[in-house]
C-alpha cells in the first residue's frame, strides 16, 4: 500500500531521470553528428570551389599564353618589315624602284603622246 506507492513514485522518478539523461546523451550525439556533417559539406564546397578555380586559373594561363604569342608574333613581323625597308634604304633601291616607276609611266604617256601624233 504505501510501500507500493512509494515504490511507484521512486520508479517514476527513475524513469522521468533516465529519460532525461538519454535525452540529454541523444542531443549531445545529435550536435557531434551534425557538426561533422557541416564539417563534411564545407570540406566538400572548398573541394568544388578549388577544382573550379583551378580550372579558371588554367583557362587565363592558355588566354595570357596566347596573347602574349600574338603580341610576339605581330612585333616579330613588324620589326622583319621595318628591317626589310631598313636593309633597302642604304643602297638607294627604293628610290631606284620610285624612279623606274616614274620612267615606265612617263613612257607611257611619250607613246600614248607618240600614237597621237601619227594617227593625225
Amino acid at each position: 500500500t504505501q510501500y507500493r506507492c512509494i515504490k511507484g513514485s521512486v520508479i517514476k522518478i527513475q524513469a522521468w531521470y533516465r529519460c532525461q539523461l538519454a535525452r540529454r546523451v541523444y542531443q549531445e550525439h545529435r550536435a557531434k553528428i551534425v557538426t561533422i556533417q557541416q564539417y563534411y559539406r564545407a570540406y566538400k564546397l572548398g573541394k568544388i570551389e578549388r577544382e573550379y578555380y583551378l580550372r579558371k586559373h588554367a583557362a587565363v594561363i592558355v588566354l595570357q599564353a596566347a596573347f602574349r604569342g600574338m603580341k610576339a608574333r605581330e612585333l616579330h613581323r613588324k620589326t622583319k618589315a621595318v628591317c626589310v625597308v631598313q636593309s633597302l634604304q642604304p643602297t638607294g633601291v627604293i628610290k631606284h624602284v620610285k624612279n623606274l616607276n616614274l620612267n615606265i609611266e612617263l613612257l607611257l604617256k611619250f607613246r600614248l603622246l607618240l600614237e597621237l601624233m601619227l594617227q593625225e
